[in-house]
This record gives structure tokens, C-alpha cells and sequence, in this order.
């Protein structure tokens, strides 16, 4: 396709000797083909879901009083249809894993400050050393077990990335009808928004499951 450009344009000296230049995009109807719903043929009341989940998410940040300390909260609002339509996750939550070293870090101080104060008593050096489990075992269980499931839980995640990545492929392809309340890919068949995940599961290619 040829366009032709006024006079003084700023393109390059052959284009410009000729005064056109080929674009490489696609013709206009190509471009207006992929937004056309399979089952109305219409796209005027369609829109790409990754435009839906951003304008139907909303993050609110404040802070919350717990017992006179202040806190700071965030509460994600979001719409049933951007839910839906929610993307793949790329990256595991990294929370647990903080919070599990935290608990680990204060079990231990609390040990090593309960083990100085009844080694400077005359109890047994056993007993200064697991006496104070009673009191710090249950941040040290606890804490063991989320940093070692963070653990197990983010190299299954890093395994899982390549399908991961392609599902995420597959979202960014994905319409949505607002008159028939379907989504859909380019040249696929429609289906319900609340099908999405297992329709990526499915069309991901070497990754896609059966």
C-alpha cells in the first residue's frame, strides 16, 4: 500500500525522491478482521481483554489500625469480567517467603536470648538449649515450613514458565463481544469468558494440554 506524503516531509532521500513510501502494514480491513466476533460478525462491541483487565482493576492503598499500630493495606477492586479475564501469573508470590525468613530470624533471637539468660543460671547446658523450644519451637516450625515450601513452591514455578509464557502468549490474542458475551481468539471459536484458563491450557502448542 502506497501513501502519499505532502511536500517537505521528513523521511529518508530515496523515499523521498520518489515522494511515496511502502507502508508494511496491513490493509485497513486485515486490521478491523481481528476484532470481528464469530458469532454476531460485528466489531464495534468488541475489545481486547487485556484492555478490559486493566480498566476494571483498581488498587487502593491506605493504612489500617490494628490495637493503636498503623499498618499499611492494599486492596485490589476489580469487575466479575476483568476477573475473568485475568492473565496468566508470571511470577510466584514472593510474601510467604519474606514472611518465612522473618519468623525464622525472630524464633532464633528469642532462642539465643532464652539460652543466655538460663546458661547464667545453674541449669544444664541441655536444658538451656531445649528448654527454650517451648516458647520459640512454634515461630521456628512455623516459619521453617513457609520458607521451605516458598522454596519448593517458586523452582516448580520457575519449571512451569515456559507454559506459563505461553499461555500468556494466547491471553494477548484474546477478544471479548460485550453484545454476546463471548470471547475469542482470531479465527477461533468462541467461548465463555470464565473459560479462558482452561482455553489457554488447551491452545498453548507444544505446551497446550490434553
Amino acid at each position: 500500500m502506497k501513501v502519499r506524503l505532502p511536500a517537505g516531509s521528513a523521511i529518508g532521500a530515496n523515499q523521498a525522491a520518489s515522494g511515496t513510501v511502502v507502508c508494511p502494514a496491513r490493509s485497513y480491513a486485515e486490521a478491523m478482521y481481528e476484532g470481528v466476533c464469530p458469532v454476531c460478525g460485528r466489531n464495534n462491541q468488541c475489545q481486547k481483554a487485556s484492555a478490559i483487565y486493566a480498566a476494571g482493576t483498581s488498587y487502593a492503598r491506605g493504612y489500617a489500625y490494628d490495637e493503636g499500630h498503623r499498618r499499611r493495606t492494599t486492596t485490589v477492586n476489580q469487575t466479575t469480567l476483568a476477573k475473568q479475564l485475568s492473565p496468566p501469573v508470571l511470577q510466584p508470590n514472593q510474601g510467604i517467603l519474606g514472611n518465612g525468613i522473618a519468623l525464622l530470624f525472630v524464633g532464633v533471637i528469642a532462642h539465643l536470648f532464652c539460652s543466655a539468660i538460663m546458661s547464667s543460671t545453674s541449669a544444664s547446658m541441655s536444658a538451656s538449649i531445649f528448654a527454650p523450644l517451648c516458647v520459640t519451637g512454634w515461630p521456628l516450625a512455623i516459619g521453617a515450613l513457609m520458607t521451605i515450601g516458598s522454596v519448593v513452591q517458586t523452582k516448580q514455578f520457575k519449571a512451569d514458565l515456559p507454559r506459563r509464557q505461553a499461555n500468556w502468549r494466547v491471553w494477548n490474542t484474546v477478544y471479548y463481544c460485550y453484545l454476546d458475551d463471548v470471547a475469542f481468539v482470531p479465527g477461533g471459536p468462541p467461548f465463555h469468558p470464565g473459560q479462558l484458563p482452561g482455553f489457554m491450557a488447551t491452545n498453548t502448542g507444544p505446551f497446550a494440554r490434553p
